[in-house]
């Protein structure tokens, strides 16, 4: 999925995989790759429902993510606020006064 800012910029590129599939290398290889096509992209987000990795910037090479957020482990609304913050469409907003 392609989220885009209000210039149809492309900003964000979530891939998702079923809950059952347990994410690999080689799906975090994929994602980048197809986010590798989109130079605009602030992040790129792989997830299987409870297990959510995020990659910031718009060069985005086969390194660790930058966050990682996994639900099953049971975390605070402090850690689920703090990894999604970056991706809240606000940030992406043109402000106009």
């Amino acid at each position: 999925m392609l989220f885009v800012d209000e210039q149809l910029t492309p900003v964000i590129y979530l891939e998702t995989k079923k809950p059952e599939i347990v994410l690999t290398r080689q799906h975090c290889r994929y994602t980048l790759q197809r986010a590798a096509r989109f130079p605009t992209l602030r992040y790129t987000v792989l997830t299987n429902g409870w297990l959510w990795q995020r990659w910031a910037g718009g060069h985005f090479s086969y390194r660790s993510p930058d966050g990682v957020l996994d639900l099953r482990q049971s975390p605070s609304k402090t850690t689920v606020a703090a990894f999604f913050a970056p991706l809240c469409a606000e940030r992406f907003r043109e402000v106009t006064r």
